[in-house]
C-alpha cells in the first residue's frame, strides 16, 4: 500500500508540474499575441504581397497567370480561402497565423514530451514561441511566424512538425490514420518552397525506411496510402491551374519554384551569397567549426569537473562555473548580435542525426515505445540538418534562421537538457553541471529576445491603413517610410481615380492592397531576384499594361544585392528605370529624413501624355 500511494504522489506530482508548465507556455503565448497584435509586418516589404496576393485570388485571380510567385501554391491559395471564408482584412490574416502558431506550439509540446520528457519540452516550447514564433528584430518585422515575408516557410516547418508528429504517432499505435497523415503532410510540404519540399521528402523517406526496418513492419495498405496522399495535393492543385491554363503549362508552373532555387544565375547573386554564407566560404567554415568546437568543450569541461569532484564540493563548485558563465554569458550577449548563438546549429544537428539515426537502426527490435521515440529523434534530427542547408555556413536564429534554424535550435535544447545529461548520467552519475549551463544559456537567450521584441512592438505606435487592414508602424523619426508612405496614401486617394491602374515599384503591394486597386502586372515584385528569374518578360509586360498610375518607392538600403539604388548602372532594375523616365513624369513626390540620417522618396508617376507632366 505504502508504494502504491508513493507512486499516487509522484503521479500527482507529475501532473501538477505538467500543468504548471503548460499554463507557463499559454501565458507567454498570449502576453506575446497581444503584445505583438497589428504591430508586426513591414509597412512596404514581403508583408503587403502576402496581404495582397491572397486577396487577388480570393477575388479570383489565378496564381501563376495572374499574380506571379516564387514559391507553390499551397499557401497562397489557404490565405486566399481565410479571405473568402471570412472577409478581406489583414487582422483575419493574423488571427489564422496566430492559430497555426498556437497548434504547432501544442504539436512541438506533445512530440518532445515524448522524446525529451515533459521540462524539456516546456523548455523547447518556449524557445519556439519567444525565439522564433514572436521574435521582431530591426525595422522589419517579417522573420517570425506572425507576419513571414513567405507563408510558404512557416506553413512547411509547421507540416514539418506534423510529418514528424505523425511519424512518431505511427510507429507507438500502427494505425493507418497516423500513416495517412504523414502522406499527406509531406505532400503538403511539397507545395510550398524548395528547399523543405527537399527536407519533407527525405525525412519521410527516412522514417519509412526505418519502420520498415523496424521489428514491426508497416502494413503494405498503410504504405500504399501514404504514398497516394503524397501524390494528392500535387494533383489537386494541377487540375485547379488545369482549368485556367493548359495542363503542361500548370505543369510547369508547380515546378518552376524548383529550377529557379537551382538555377545558377540566382545563386550567383550578391544577396544569396551573403545570406549562405558562399560570399566568404572558408571565413564562415572557420566560425562554424569555432563556434561548434566552444560549444563542445564547455560541455567536455563541465562533464569532467563534476565527475572528478568529490560530492562535497561539487556544488559549490557548481555555483561558482554557472556563476562565472552567466557572467560572461551577459558580456557575450551584448558584444555579440544574438543571432550568432546559431552559429554551430549545423554541427549540432548533423551529429543529433548521426547519433539518433544509428541509435534508430540499433534499437529496431525494441519495443514499440522505444522504437517510436529513436524515429522521433532521428527524423527530427534529419529534418533540422536538411532544412539549414541554405544558410549552413552562415546559420542564425535571425533572418532567414527564423525558419531553416528553428527545428535544429529545438533539437540543441532537447540535446543540452535531455539527452546529453541523460547519457552521462548514465556512464558516470555526472550531467548537472551541463543541464544547469544549458538552462542558463537557454534562458538568457529567450529574456534576449522577448525583451528586443517587446521594445520593438511597443515602439511601433504610428497606426497606417484603414480598419481592419491597420497596422502600427515605427515613427517617423525612426523608419522614414512611415512618413512618405502615409502621404502617398493620401494623395493616392484624394487626388487619382478608383479605378486608375496602380503599379507599384520595386515592392510595396502593401499599397496596392490598402487601397484596393489592383496591379495591371502580375509581378507584384520587382526586386534583383524577381528580375533576374522573369527575365526580359518583366519589362515587355510593364510597357504592354501602360499603367495609369505607379508609385516608385525608393529602396533605402540594396547593399545586400551589391547596387546603390534599384536603378543603378548595370542592375537588374535599371531597364525598369530607364522605362520609367522615358515614358512617365513626377506628379507627387513626398521625402522624408529619420533621426538617423536614413532618407526615403516615394514618387508618383504619370504617363507623359498627361497634364500634370511639364
Amino acid at each position: 500500500m505504502t508504494g502504491l500511494g508513493g507512486a499516487s504522489e509522484r503521479l500527482s506530482g507529475l501532473a501538477r508540474r505538467e500543468r504548471f508548465a503548460l499554463a507557463a507556455i499559454t501565458a507567454l503565448f498570449l502576453v506575446m499575441a497581444i503584445v505583438s497584435w497589428r504591430r508586426s509586418g513591414d509597412i512596404l516589404v514581403d508583408w503587403g504581397r502576402e496581404l495582397y496576393t491572397a486577396w487577388r485570388l480570393a477575388e479570383g485571380d489565378t496564381l501563376y497567370i495572374d499574380v506571379a510567385s516564387l514559391f507553390g501554391p499551397l499557401s497562397q491559395y489557404y490565405n486566399a480561402f481565410i479571405f473568402r471564408l471570412f472577409g478581406a482584412s489583414a487582422a483575419n490574416l493574423l488571427l489564422s497565423n496566430l492559430v497555426l502558431i498556437a497548434v504547432a506550439a501544442v504539436l512541438v509540446y506533445a512530440l518532445f514530451r515524448r522524446l525529451a520528457g515533459s521540462a524539456t519540452a516546456t523548455a523547447v516550447s518556449i524557445v519556439f514561441l519567444s525565439i522564433f514564433a514572436f521574435a521582431h528584430r530591426g525595422v522589419r518585422g517579417t522573420y517570425n511566424y506572425l507576419t513571414p515575408y513567405a507563408h510558404e516557410a512557416t506553413h512547411g516547418v509547421i507540416l514539418g512538425i506534423v510529418l514528424i508528429w505523425a511519424l512518431e504517432r505511427y510507429a507507438r499505435l500502427r494505425r493507418p490514420v497516423w500513416m495517412g497523415a504523414a502522406g499527406l503532410s509531406c505532400g503538403l510540404m511539397l507545395l510550398t518552397k524548395p528547399e523543405i519540399a527537399a527536407a519533407a521528402a527525405v525525412t519521410f523517406a527516412l522514417g519509412l525506411l526505418l519502420l520498415v526496418l523496424g521489428r514491426k513492419k508497416p502494413a503494405l495498405s498503410h504504405l500504399l496510402l501514404a504514398g497516394a496522399l503524397v501524390i494528392a495535393p500535387g494533383a489537386a492543385f494541377l487540375v485547379l491551374l488545369s482549368a485556367h491554363m493548359e495542363s503542361a503549362e500548370a505543369l510547369r508552373a508547380l515546378a518552376a519554384p524548383f529550377g529557379a532555387s537551382v538555377d545558377g544565375s540566382t545563386w550567383s547573386q550578391r544577396f544569396y551569397l551573403l545570406s549562405s554564407g558562399l560570399l566568404q566560404p572558408w571565413h564562415n567554415l572557420a566560425r562554424l567549426a569555432a563556434s561548434f568546437t566552444i560549444l563542445a568543450s564547455g560541455v567536455v569541461l563541465l562533464e569532467l569537473t563534476e565527475r572528478r569532484l568529490a560530492p562535497p564540493l561539487r556544488q559549490f563548485a557548481g555555483v561558482g562555473l554557472l556563476a562565472i558563465g552567466a557572467v560572461l554569458l551577459v558580456a557575450f550577449l551584448d558584444r555579440m548580435p544574438l543571432h550568432e548563438i546559431g552559429r554551430p546549429l549545423p554541427l549540432v544537428a548533423l551529429a543529433g542525426a548521426a547519433v539518433f539515426v544509428r541509435g534508430a537502426v540499433r534499437r529496431r527490435d525494441g519495443g514499440d515505445e522505444e522504437q517510436a521515440r529513436q524515429l522521433g529523434l532521428a527524423s527530427w534530427s534529419v529534418f533540422s540538418f536538411l532544412l539549414l542547408g541554405r544558410i549552413l555556413l552562415n546559420s542564425r536564429l535571425g533572418h532567414y534562421g527564423f525558419y531553416q534554424a528553428m527545428p535544429a535550435a529545438l533539437l540543441a535544447v532537447a540535446l543540452l537538457l535531455c539527452h546529453i545529461p541523460r547519457y552521462l548520467r548514465a556512464r558516470s552519475n555526472s550531467g548537472t553541471y551541463v543541464r544547469a549551463a544549458g538552462l542558463l544559456l537557454i534562458a538568457a537567450v529567450v529574456a534576449d529576445s522577448i525583451g528586443t521584441s517587446v521594445l520593438l512592438y511597443r515602439a511601433r505606435d504610428v497606426p497606417v491603413g484603414y480598419g481592419d487592414d491597420r497596422m502600427y508602424v515605427f515613427d517617423a523619426d525612426l523608419d522614414p517610410r512611415t512618413r512618405t508612405v502615409t502621404a502617398t496614401l493620401a494623395h493616392l486617394r484624394s487626388e487619382t481615380p478608383d479605378t486608375a491602374d496602380l503599379l507599384v515599384i520595386p515592392e510595396g503591394a502593401t499599397i496596392n492592397y490598402w487601397l484596393r486597386r489592383p496591379s495591371p502586372s502580375r509581378f507584384v515584385n520587382l526586386m534583383p531576384v524577381e528580375l533576374t528569374i522573369f527575365g526580359s518578360a518583366v519589362i515587355e509586360e510593364l510597357r504592354a499594361s501602360s499603367p495609369n498610375l505607379i508609385v516608385l518607392a525608393e529602396k533605402i538600403n540594396m547593399s545586400e544585392y551589391g547596387y546603390d539604388g534599384f536603378g543603378a548602372t548595370d542592375s537588374p532594375g535599371e531597364p525598369v528605370v530607364n522605362w520609367l523616365r522615358e515614358d512617365y513624369c513626377t506628379a507627387f513626390r513626398s521625402e522624408s529624413l529619420a533621426a538617423s540620417g536614413l532618407k526615403h522618396t516615394i514618387e508618383v508617376l504619370v504617363p507623359r501624355k498627361e497634364p500634370q507632366c511639364p
